[in-house]
């Protein structure tokens, strides 16, 4: 037989429960204040994984020749309600007897609907802006603001002065071993004369002229005897620049046409991603399976694309999840992945996400929108 509570104590549970909903009701109108931190840390951190895994996602499917897809994130909305509700009665015994009772009770109600919204970049605009050659005036914008020559050039530029930095990686993979070596050493010497002070680019437009010029000033050191130094020889050997040129116009073109031209041949922005796709490693059984193609050089031995890619971007592969990745996707029933500790690699891909947002935007939304709600 359940005891019952005596009129004064059945009062003092109901002021017991009252009062709980009464206090967490209070506590919950400064529910949205206090939200406003760690939903903008956690929505921030989750965008930032996400862009990271869609761009390793994308590279990975053009090393497998496989399509690749940008969804553009263009709102995050997030709705909370809280709903407390109370409601109590009363029994009264007949008779005038003992047994009365006054039942409190009360209930709350929590619900968040975070809606989230997606645009497929696609479209004629989309596919014009990412196949246009980068602009070699945002090129050196990048360099004067902090980037590495070094690293601008061996992605962004397939050829300069005719020197050729593996243009058949420029799309699927190559069936043959790309001439790339004698452009690395010419980006290496440019970023020891840009770190040495040496490499000074600047863009201007004339007054009338219909698009800005780039100027690369090379400022020529000499040595006791009034030599050249060593780099800026090297540099003058393997561009050809006259000996005691200076001043040289940089152009978008295979070859100079001119005396004093600097002509750089710019990947557009899908060039790149085939480019850096390169970089994805394969696991060996993808290999044998014919998913993948293989490179062969001259005396048909499987040739190492990470002589190519790997100052800038390495994406391996494993059977099982890796730890201590800065950022990894699951493909084909492998994961892949740039770790942590790889800071070439994670400067590259930085490199990327901004050049991304450089030709991706500036267009009108492309129907069909996903609105997906995240809860």
């Amino acid at each position: 037989m359940t005891p019952r509570l005596s009129p004064a104590k059945r009062w003092a549970t109901s002021g017991l429960t009252l009062a709980g909903v009464l206090a967490f009701t209070g506590c919950a109108t400064k529910l949205g204040p206090q939200t406003v931190g760690p939903d903008r840390f956690n929505y921030n951190q989750s965008i930032l994984d996400s862009a990271d895994e869609q761009m390793l996602l994308n590279l990975v499917r053009l090393r497998y020749r496989d399509r690749a897809m940008f969804l553009e994130l263009q709102s995050v909305v997030s709705q909370r309600s809280l709903q407390a509700r109370i409601n109590g009665g009363a029994t009264v015994g007949v008779g005038g007897g003992s047994d009365n009772e006054y039942p409190i009770g009360g209930s709350l109600g929590f619900e968040e609907k975070p809606t989230v919204t997606y645009t497929p970049l696609q479209g004629e605009a989309f596919a014009e802006r990412i196949l246009t050659p980068i602009a070699p005036e945002t090129i050196i914008l990048l360099s004067s603001s902090g980037w590495s020559i070094e690293r601008l050039f061996l992605t962004c530029v397939s050829r300069l002065n005719g020197i050729e930095n593996a243009p058949t990686a420029t799309g699927p993979t190559p069936d043959e071993a790309p001439e790339f070596e004698e452009f690395q050493e010419v980006a290496g010497l440019l970023r020891l004369m840009q770190k040495s002070g040496m490499l000074r680019l600047q863009v201007y437009q004339r007054a009338g002229a219909a698009q800005p010029e780039v100027q690369v000033m090379l400022d020529v050191p000499t040595a006791g005897d009034g030599a050249e130094t060593a780099e800026v020889a090297r540099i003058r050997e393997r561009l050809g620049l006259q000996p005691g040129r200076h001043q040289l116009r940089l152009s978008s073109a295979l070859e100079p046409a001119t005396e004093g031209e600097f002509a750089i041949n710019p990947r557009s922005l899908m060039g790149i991603f085939f480019y850096l796709s390169q970089a994805v490693e394969p696991p060996p059984e993808h290999e044998a399976q014919g998913l993948v193609t293989v490179t062969r050089d001259a005396e048909g031995n499987r040739f190492d694309w990470t002589r190519v890619t790997g100052r800038l971007l390495r994406i391996h592969s494993s059977s099982t999840r890796p730890k201590n990745a800065f950022t990894a996707v699951r493909y084909r029933d492998h994961w892949f992945y740039v770790e942590d500790r790889d800071l070439d690699s994670k400067t590259t891909l930085n490199l990327l996400h901004f050049l991304f947002s450089l030709k991706s935007g500036g267009g009108k939304a492309v129907a069909p929108v996903l609105t997906l709600p995240a809860g």
